[in-house]
């Protein structure tokens, strides 16, 4: 799950909440650069177009990777995949915190 507010490095000033920072520039082509590199497709299923830009992790060896996404950070997937993927993920949170 996204962090609640991101740390914006120099020379940003500020905090910003997650839904706002996937409408910065920087994030915009960030995506665009990624679904070119996945020509559109699917990195799960192969469907073409209508992808989205998932991030696989939001924090690495550095901190936090918003403002500094690397090509290992994301994933292409089309919106069927995107979203068994965030249901996949919600069941897990789930059950570690039964557990």
């Amino acid at each position: 799950m996204p962090p609640d507010f991101l740390s914006v490095p120099a020379p940003h000033t500020r905090l910003v909440l997650y839904p706002d920072y996937l409408r910065t520039t920087h994030w915009i082509s960030t995506r665009l650069e990624m679904l070119n590199l996945a020509g559109w497709s699917c990195a799960r299923c192969g469907v073409e177009g209508g992808c989205e830009v998932h991030h696989r992790t939001y924090y690495d060896e550095e901190g936090c990777v918003l403002w500094r996404e690397r090509p290992e950070h994301l994933i292409v997937l089309c919106r069927g995949c995107h979203l068994r993927y965030h249901e996949i993920e919600r069941r897990w949170m789930m059950d570690s915190h039964a557990a």
